[in-house]
């Protein structure tokens, strides 16, 4: 599981939340100093930059890989105030100014390197589930972003219906990774996350016959398949979530 889940709800007062899990001291996932961001490079015409202003001026965060126990925090905001755009910032998207002022410290760590190469990219290590806006979707690919597939309505089963276990490994891909679909079989991981996301009763079911709240679940279980170091969920609770918490 991720040693970070950081979470924001509309439905929870606005509220982002951190979690960290115990460890031995080490480098910060995420480190940003005094920094100010950009969707587009900033330009010196005033008619231009009303139209791309800076995002989070002079912002300084840290995110600690470690810590002696477990640590929460929360960051409290109106609706359209930025939280999505933050958590953008965060996975390394927009422009930074200085340049230099946002690394990702511990993913260029042998650790890294040792546990999986793959999570030195900031977009891997730190994976992000959207449940608004254009972030809002239901089970496409391999992605936790695209078009709403879930038919919440129909209850006949279509031969090209694929079933939640073969969204989890990877089966409704083009060109799935065998060894990425191996790799879940065999280690036992991808049981964990069934049982923790308590979809044991729907792994064979279509994806388009899933409830809102049910391909939450799936797309939040998809994101932790990866094993990352930060798991970002943008407004993910519903009634079919209220009982469930970071493991």
């Amino acid at each position: 599981m991720p040693r970070h889940a950081l979470l924001f709800s509309r439905t929870r007062g606005q509220q982002l939340f951190a979690r960290s899990f115990s460890a031995k001291a080490r480098e910060p996932i995420i480190s940003i100093k005094d920094a100010t961001f950009y969707r587009q490079h900033p330009t010196a015409t005033a008619e231009v930059a009303e139209l791309n202003p800076p995002l989070f001026p002079n912002l300084t965060f840290e995110l600690a890989s470690s810590s002696p126990s477990p640590r929460h925090w929360a960051v409290i905001g109106a609706s359209s105030t930025g939280k999505t755009t933050l958590f953008e910032i965060l996975r390394g998207q927009h422009l930074c100014f200085p340049p230099t002022a946002r690394s990702f410290p511990y993913l260029s760590s042998p650790e890294i390197e040792r546990k999986d190469h793959r999570l030195r990219i900031p977009s891997r290590a730190i994976q992000y589930v959207g449940f608004a806006g254009k972030y809002a979707g239901g089970l496409r690919g391999g992605g936790t972003a695209g078009a709403y597939l879930s038919a919440r309505y129909e209850s006949r089963r279509e031969d090209v219906d694929f079933s939640v276990l073969d969204y989890l490994v990877g089966n409704v891909e083009l060109n799935p990774s065998d060894a990425d679909k191996e790799r879940l079989r065999k280690n036992g991981h991808l049981r964990k996350v069934i049982d923790d996301l308590k979809l044991e009763a729907l792994v064979d079911m279509p994806v388009g016959n899933l409830s809102n709240g049910q391909t939450r679940r799936a797309r939040i279980a998809k994101a932790l398949l990866d094993e990352p170091e930060v798991l970002l969920l943008d407004e993910p609770f519903s009634k079919s979530l209220n009982n469930w918490r970071p493991p």
